[in-house]
């Protein structure tokens, strides 16, 4: 497998958000201008055919987690292929980094802006477009918000180069996991339960480009007995009735009113009641779960 792979030069056709002067500073220069990614740079310098894309690259955001976000990372339990040693793995989390499009910070409003990145390599990415997060903004301080809904700040904005901005970021993000484990990372065990006694689990977690419905806990607690007593195939068709067939992923930006089909052939839709969203009466008290294969949204029953 080839690292080249992972950040295509294609990146030249991505779309600038706003023109902003770019700098005709090099890559590697603006970096060395930041005295808190000296790590991210030793990093960067085990990685040249990346780096090398990266700095050839046009119209691109970089996510710089600075020096304490690295410690932090390579010291704590993460769900990332940094874990691995081997050098795609390394350049699928750093792709995961690189944004298709220059945002600067003043691109970065209150409402949530998904963007797609350069992580378009399997297993990390099963999704048309590429692996994606979310800028929003919050307090004042521009986000992102990655897999697990992990968040990173930016605490340096604007660092241009000649191939679009830098912004330094006080978290590694996360690359989003398959489905299975994205629940069992948020404590949806009766879910995880309920789709591998169903045996469609492997099912969602392979598939591409999913919208799921999660119910959370407390929706199963409150069917307990019910669920208990259904067949596989009955509980296999429930659970396929909370997956979206035949969509590009649904994120929450494009949830209006409107009716989608199901795995099971069913239909689910869409209302905003006062800003508030609901599917087919449940309302979702969660939003935009990224995973590898798509998006995952958590109901309350």
């Amino acid at each position: 497998m080839q690292i080249k792979r992972v950040l295509p030069l294609a990146l030249a056709g991505g779309v600038v958000a706003q023109n902003q002067n770019i700098s005709l500073v090099p890559l590697a220069t603006a970096l060395a201008s930041q005295s808190d990614l000296t790590s991210l740079l030793a990093i960067l310098g085990t990685q040249p055919t990346f780096l090398a894309q990266l700095s050839l690259a046009q119209n691109v955001t970089f996510l710089a987690p600075n020096n304490a976000a690295i410690s932090e990372f390579l010291n704590g339990p993460n769900a990332t292929p940094a874990n691995e040693t081997n050098a795609v793995g390394v350049a699928a989390l750093l792709s995961y980094h690189v944004l298709n499009g220059t945002f600067y910070d003043s691109d970065i409003k209150e409402n949530s802006l998904l963007v797609n990145t350069a992580l378009n390599l399997a297993p990390y990415s099963n999704l048309t477009g590429g692996q994606r997060v979310l800028l929003n903004r919050a307090d004042g301080n521009a986000t992102i918000t990655s897999g697990r809904m992990d968040l990173a700040k930016v605490v340096t904005s604007n660092v241009n180069f000649t191939g679009g901005t830098i912004h330094v970021v006080n978290k590694v993000l996360t690359v989003p996991v398959n489905d299975t484990r994205t629940m069992m990372d948020m404590n949806l065990t009766a879910a995880v339960g309920a789709l591998r006694r169903a045996s469609v689990a492997n099912r969602v977690d392979t598939r591409r480009d999913v919208t799921m419905f999660v119910p959370n806990n407390d929706a199963f607690n409150r069917i307990g007995s019910m669920a208990n007593g259904l067949s596989t195939e009955q509980l296999a068709g429930i659970m396929n009735y909370h997956v979206v067939d035949g969509q590009l992923p649904l994120y929450v930006n494009q949830l209006r009113n409107q009716s989608v089909n199901t795995l099971n052939g069913a239909q689910l839709t869409f209302t905003n009641n006062s800003g508030v969203m609901f599917v087919n009466g449940a309302r979702i008290v969660q939003s935009n779960v990224l995973t590898n294969n798509g998006v995952m949204y958590v109901i309350d029953k």
